[in-house]
């Protein structure tokens, strides 16, 4: 079931409640990036903080950048204190690939694509 849709000229979240209990699947598309990140900031934190479950999902951005990363990781800190659960579904492409070594954040990333 949809539970919450927003959109602007170029990024889209959706959440959509899962089959099991108290778990959402969040989907972000587009350009997530600094001009976006307080909006998508604020709409993550209204809607996804107290759930049991969640499942990130960013592989449909267009291009993302540094603040995507740490909004998410603030997201699974946050959510870890009141030990909720946080998966988070990305594809690295090449681009994202370099950002993410540039910024010396490779194994940070790793570690949250395989144990959030």
């Amino acid at each position: 079931m949809k539970i919450g849709h927003m959109s602007a000229s170029d990024y889209s979240i959706s959440i959509t409640e899962s089959d099991i209990n108290n778990h959402f699947d969040v989907n972000l598309s587009g350009n997530l990036t600094i001009e976006n990140s307080e909006s998508i900031h604020n709409y993550l934190i209204k809607r996804a903080l107290s759930q049991d479950s969640i499942t990130l999902n960013i592989s449909q951005s267009d291009e993302i950048d540094l603040s995507i990363f740490q909004l998410i990781i603030g997201l699974i800190v946050a959510r870890n204190k009141i030990e909720k659960k946080t998966d988070v579904e990305f594809n690295i492409n090449e681009s994202m690939d370099e950002l993410i070594n540039k910024s010396g954040l490779t194994t940070l990333i790793s570690s949250i694509k395989k144990s959030s």
